[in-house]
């Protein structure tokens, strides 16, 4: 999208200079055969400009989060093996998604869902008939575009603790809104406004044409937001895996050295290779990460085995510059030589 849309300030700006020196009109002249066409008026320009920007963008969000919630309802059944184990917000919001829809199958958004979408993972979940299903469809029923409490609603829905707390406090957002917005608006000031642009755009009258360094904030904003909802949903499936007993804790980083950018972790008892895929955890906030390298009593090494207490460098992919706990998926581990 950065490059349409420096491509399309590009080619506005030499139209309107080509026209300046013939003396033409930028508004209906025609620039050369070499174009082959009228040249639109600049202001409209810039609105189509702005409104396919805005619009493309929205879009864009609002297909990942669609993406995020397939794959986050479509792990349920393994963090949630009995349809009763589910949070009741979850169940209930899911029946009610599947009675609503149950009266409305003649609708152009559901007639895509055949009576076993629609029932069959509610029945299977209710008589432990076999594995459950739950669909996206079931949590959204209403066509609110996604700001930031329509958002919210819908991840509590689906099992997500607290998602506003955890979108505006990630440290992404938090150095966004202040290094690139001078913490001028809030998270959810600055999403809501991106959807009011987007209706506006689609539907009515333009009263304010963000310039391209403008649009491209909003970009950068979505994308930055998209990250940490990813890490949301990310954080809640290690939490849950840690209470079914499917993530093992390998120690805490205690120290982080600039120079040569490693961690120092004091290490229960447990065997790192390098290569190995675990987890930093600080709070309520997982980040995977990969070991790139070990140093254990000051000499490098490609696995550790290691004794309760033991102290073990590491160079972590990306860098963990916090103390945090290191983790490891069990499954992972044990299947590791299945592979």
């Amino acid at each position: 999208m950065r490059k349409y849309l420096a491509f399309a300030e590009l080619v506005r700006s030499s139209v309107a200079e080509h026209c300046s020196i013939q003396g033409a009109d930028p508004g209906g002249a025609v620039v050369g055969p070499h174009l082959g066409t009228v040249v639109p008026d600049s202001a409209a320009w810039r609105v189509y400009d702005h409104c396919s920007a805005i619009t493309r963008a929205y879009a864009m969000y609002e297909h990942c989060v669609a993406a995020y919630v397939d794959e986050w309802l479509a792990m349920l059944p393994d963090l949630y093996p009995a349809y009763s184990d589910l949070p009741a917000r979850t169940r209930d919001s899911h029946m009610r998604g599947v009675g609503h829809i149950l009266g409305r199958r003649q609708w152009r958004k559901y007639v895509h869902l055949s009576d076993q979408d629609v029932l069959g993972g509610l029945w299977g979940g209710l008589n432990r008939a076999g594995r459950y299903d739950v669909r996206r469809e079931f949590f959204k029923t209403s066509d609110d575009n996604l700001r930031m409490q329509t958002l919210a609603d819908m991840l509590l829905n689906v099992g997500i603790v607290e998602p506003v707390l955890v979108l505006t406090e990630h440290p992404s957002m938090v150095d966004f809104m202040l290094e690139r917005l001078g913490n001028s608006e809030t998270v959810e000031s600055y999403l809501d406004g991106i959807v009011v642009l987007r209706n506006e755009a689609a539907h009515g009258d333009v009263a304010n044409v963000l310039s391209r360094p403008q649009l491209g904030l909003v970009i950068d904003f979505l994308i930055c937001f998209c990250e940490a909802l990813g890490n949301c949903f990310f954080s809640a499936a290690v939490e849950r895996m840690e209470d079914l007993g499917n993530v093992a804790v390998l120690g805490r980083v205690n120290h982080y050295y600039p120079d040569p950018d490693a961690v120092v972790a004091s290490m229960r008892s447990c065997t790192v290779s390098t290569g190995d895929d675990l987890i930093a955890r600080r709070g309520n906030r997982c980040t995977p990460v990969r070991v790139m390298s070990l140093e254990l009593n000051d000499e490098p090494v490609t696995l550790a085995a290691l004794s309760d207490g033991a102290e073990l460098g590491l160079q972590l992919e990306p860098r963990v510059t916090w103390s945090a706990d290191l983790l490891r998926l069990k499954v992972d581990h044990e299947t590791a030589g299945m592979e």
